[in-house]
């Protein structure tokens, strides 16, 4: 089991969210709805106040631990999640996002990779505003390069890694990554699970409002080497999609990023 920490559940699942009423239910109910059950479910709302609480109220019978209180931001709600978490397995199914099929967890303690790995990670459903979908597969991407590809809505980790390797709540958007990319450098096992895990829908604008940041906190993971010529390409993309978001409608922006995509995996 790791670093020797015993648990009371298989795998806990956690929710975070932050005045969410519209987008909550859905998330709750796709975590209820699995029919694995040597599992524990955590919400840890950050003290909204638009009717989510409310909402989840109505649900708290589910639940194996409810807070609501003011946070420092996603990672330290995500943080909370973890020091009560009784589960040796952790996944994090934030507001909004879903599994793929009641099944999921089934298939994947099925698949016997909870013996064996250390990070477990599996496919990912994209879906655009205008509800156009396509498949995200995971099963190709070099091993050097796992950490910073995958989902976090599709990963299970274990949980002995969190407690010792937190979220790091000074990077803004790519805490998740930071924290694969130690668990990989402190010998962790990262195991592709050929299934398709999690659903969630892609936000445009905020990637786009994000680009810069998240280079910046990308290039802080890896030490922030010297900028080379690949640095300096992978840099203009990123800043002439932020030009793009900014000047052009936001459907116009979707239809581009959604043929990109679509040129790159499947249609659903």
């Amino acid at each position: 089991r790791g670093l020797g920490d015993v648990y009371k559940r298989q795998i806990s699942i956690v929710t975070v969210t932050y005045n969410c009423v519209n987008d909550v239910e859905r998330t709750v109910k796709s975590v209820i709805n699995q029919d694995y059950a040597d599992k524990e479910y955590i919400i840890i709302d950050g003290n909204s106040q638009d009717g989510t609480k409310e909402l989840l109220d109505q649900y708290k019978s589910n639940f194996n631990y409810f807070i609501s209180e003011p946070d420092k931001g996603i990672y330290d709600a995500m943080n909370k999640a973890i020091r009560v978490a009784k589960g040796e397995w952790l996944v994090f199914m934030n507001a909004g996002d879903s599994f793929a099929s009641s099944t999921v967890l089934s298939e994947i303690s099925s698949t016997g990779f909870l013996a064996i790995a250390d990070v477990i990670y599996a496919n990912v459903i994209q879906a655009f505003e205008d509800r156009k979908k396509f498949l995200r597969t995971y099963d190709k991407i070099a091993a050097e390069r796992v950490p910073y590809e995958v989902c976090h809505q599709a990963t299970l980790t274990k949980t002995n890694w969190l407690k010792k390797i937190e979220f790091d709540t000074s990077y803004k958007i790519c805490a998740d990554c930071d924290t694969f990319v130690k668990i990989k450098k402190a010998g962790g096992i990262f195991v592709f699970a050929p299934i398709t895990m999690a659903y969630f829908e892609v936000s445009c604008g905020a990637t786009a409002r994000n680009i810069k940041l998240m280079y910046k906190e990308r290039r802080r993971i890896d030490g922030n080497p010297p900028l080379g010529g690949k640095d300096i390409i992978n840099y203009c993309k990123c800043l002439f999609r932020f030009l793009v978001m900014r000047f052009l409608p936001q459907s116009v922006y979707e239809k581009m990023m959604f043929k990109y995509m679509s040129n790159l995996y499947p249609e659903v």
